[in-house]
């Protein structure tokens, strides 16, 4: 389960990933002050210290790309891992 504490009121995220290519993600969002689900679908990539998502906001088909268009509705995210040694001399926790 993911926690995202943001301006808004936190939310709640369960994910759901299948292997392919590409590789799959269904996310089920529950927000705090709403106890409606939101329901996104995307597709995800793990290379190395790489992961890449591109979601598709409620209710838009699955992206078929990692990629993105101004107005399309999709978001694109690229997340690098870095060093376990860079994070403590940077001062950031780490939850290994």
């Amino acid at each position: 389960m993911l926690t995202e504490p943001r301006e808004a009121l936190p939310r709640s995220s369960t994910y759901t990933l299948t292997a392919g290519r590409p590789a799959l993600i269904d996310l089920t969002t529950v927000a705090q002050d709403n106890p409606a689900r939101l329901d996104t679908r995307g597709i995800y990539s793990l290379q190395g210290d790489v992961l890449r998502y591109c979601i598709a906001a409620p209710g838009r088909p699955r992206p078929s790309e990692f990629a993105t268009t101004k107005g399309d509705g999709y978001t694109l995210v690229v997340l690098k891992r870095i060093a376990v040694e860079r994070r403590q001399a940077e001062g950031v926790a780490s939850r290994e």
